[in-house]
């Protein structure tokens, strides 16, 4: 018989503190959220596709209304999503990289491309950064698209998002 897991609440996620090491609290169906040492908080959904384990990584736990974040709620909607795609035979992890690059840019590492990725993560420090990082962008479209030309590593595209201040 499996194991009845209680769904978990925003108390019992905010107070989840971190540890020595990860660590994951289960809210039921599969779903869980990541505790990592550095504080954390990131919705993962383990499943089986083709007889191989993998995670899907929904994302990180909704934060005073940051842009990119998941609440509980949106998580739990994830998990029904990501169950539906499964049962049509659909890789999730697949699915979510071909929504970032669109269909036929499956493995397409263009600045535009990469950029995007990054921004849709939410990932950034501040919302005045990321305001900055979109008027960049949308001023810089001209370059945008000349860099849409050239295929970009990861590493490059790391280190582009790592300058503080850029003269065009």
């Amino acid at each position: 018989m499996p194991k009845i897991v209680k769904r978990l609440t925003d108390k019992e996620i905010s107070n989840a503190k971190p540890k020595g090491k990860d660590y994951r609290l289960y809210d039921g169906e599969g779903l869980c959220l990541l505790v990592r040492i550095s504080g954390t908080k990131v919705w993962q959904y383990p499943y089986k596709f083709q007889g191989k384990n993998t995670i899907h990584t929904i994302g990180h736990y909704l934060k005073d209304g940051v842009a990119g974040h998941v609440g509980v709620a949106d998580a739990r909607a994830a998990r029904y999503e990501i169950r539906k795609q499964l049962d049509q035979g659909i890789d999730p992890n697949e699915h979510k990289k071909e929504r970032i690059h669109g269909a036929e840019g499956k493995d397409e590492t263009t600045f535009e491309a990469l950029g995007r990725e990054w921004h849709s993560k939410g990932t950034w420090v501040t919302l005045n950064r990321a305001m900055d990082l979109l008027m960049l962008r949308e001023r810089n479209f001209k370059l945008s698209c000349m860099l849409k030309c050239f295929k970009m590593t990861r590493i490059l595209i790391v280190f582009l998002t790592e300058i503080k201040s850029c003269v065009i």
